[in-house]
């Protein structure tokens, strides 16, 4: 390698698996557009013959329940849009004093595009600290390095390869009974060399630039989250919240309120649960005296802040689907007749029993088709302490496809 030429890496070492994960990246991108499609318009086309006036409107009218998972499947859309478009633009140049990062990401460059001064990194000051694990079979593509106050600014080596340089083999490691423990002396050697061996390693040391070692131990750079067991816990409790509020809200796809709670309920919930979790890691701190700097702290302090809320967010996303769970696994439905009346359009159960009206809110052609006094049974269940009603919307469901079904045949 020359040192007085710049060097334009790329991201990712190229093989044979890269056809194979694009296409992948490509079918998922597809798949959950099409998901979000369905998930916002195809119900509401269906309800309104494409009428889409009538489309966007009940689209306006859709519950925070409804949102919730489909503003999650765009944020996941648009993540993996970013991912394509960094992995194929994303530029590392490495000149004599300057290590210069591209993103290649439109409007989004400005705050994460970065450059290091290589000058002050020889001068030791702006230190190259080494962060990662050896895990997997190839382990160098865990670590990375990072520089700064609180170690903002971080890259992988292993992440970026030079044009036509065919990777370095990969030489097996010393296993017992398949495990790999890469904490053993010929490990960390064979570690080692191939840490030495990546493109950008070598040339940030043939510039002059000192690299601290690795080996097979958990290596930290600045702050470890994950070493703070209450960080670890809520981690791992946002991503459990998060799939649970998929789960239930697919299980209970079919169970609606009387009358649905107001939004600010959903909302003062989650907001409870994030700052209770918040109240609960303020507990932790970053370290000892001393052992921080304030920008560290302040740092650890707001990632508290952004990871409580992000609970909040789970929990808030759970609520609604979370009392016709309870009601749904603790109490045996009971079958009620319900007749249709109007002004306004309503479901009225037929015995004086105490149960609300059903006011239904779409499909406003299929209601306003039937006659009044139309005559309909549903499972309903009552909430906890009498708080809400719930019903079974299944009945619902299948009159109203044989409805738009007979609609099309005509």
């Amino acid at each position: 390698m020359m040192v007085d030429k710049p060097l334009i890496f790329h991201w990712r070492q190229p093989g044979k698996v890269q056809p194979v994960r694009s296409i992948g990246m490509v079918l998922g991108i597809a798949g959950l557009g099409i998901a979000l499609v369905i998930w916002l318009w195809v119900p509401n086309a269906m309800l309104s013959q494409i009428d889409w006036s009538k489309a966007w409107q009940n689209l306006l009218a859709k519950s925070a329940v409804h949102w919730g998972p489909a503003l999650s499947l765009l944020a996941m859309v648009f993540f993996l849009v970013g991912h394509v478009v960094h992995t194929k633009r994303a530029r590392l140049t490495l000149e004599a004093d300057t290590l210069r990062y591209a993103s290649g990401l439109p409007l989004l460059g400005r705050w994460l595009d970065w450059t290091l001064d290589l000058e002050a990194v020889r001068a030791n000051k702006l230190p190259l600290q080494l962060a990662g694990a050896a895990l997997g079979p190839t382990p160098t593509n865990n670590y990375r390095l990072s520089w700064g106050r609180g170690q903002v600014k971080q890259l992988r080596p292993a992440a970026w390869h030079l044009p036509g340089q065919a990777p370095a083999a990969l030489v097996k490691p010393t296993s017992s009974f398949g495990l790999v423990r890469w904490q053993t002396p010929e490990n960390q050697t064979l570690l080692q060399q191939q840490f030495n061996q990546l493109p950008l390693v070598q040339a940030l040391r043939q510039r002059g630039i000192a690299l601290p070692p690795v080996n097979g131990k958990r290596q930290m750079a600045g702050l470890d989250l994950m070493a703070h067991p209450r960080m670890r816990v809520a981690v791992i409790g946002f991503f459990i919240a998060l799939v649970s509020a998929f789960a239930l809200f697919h299980v209970m796809r079919n169970d609606h309120y009387f009358s649905p709670p107001p939004l600010l309920a959903w909302v003062a919930f989650g907001t409870a649960a994030g700052l209770c979790m918040l109240a609960w890691l303020w507990r932790e701190h970053p370290g000892g005296a001393g052992s921080t700097t304030a920008v560290e702290a302040a740092g650890f302090r707001s990632t508290q802040v952004l990871l409580a809320a992000l609970i909040g967010v789970a929990a808030g996303l759970c609520a609604p689907s979370l009392p016709l769970a309870f009601s749904s696994t603790t109490q045996a439905s009971q079958q009620l007749a319900f007749g249709l009346k109007n002004a306004p359009l309503r479901l009225q159960a037929t015995t004086d029993n105490g149960v609300p009206d059903i006011h239904p809110d779409q499909a406003m052609d299929y209601w306003l088709s039937l006659p009044e006094g139309s005559a309909f049974s549903l499972p309903v269940r009552q909430g906890v302490a009498g708080l809400w009603w719930q019903f079974d919307s299944r009945v619902l469901k299948e009159r109203l496809d044989a409805f738009y079904e007979s609609k099309t045949r005509r």
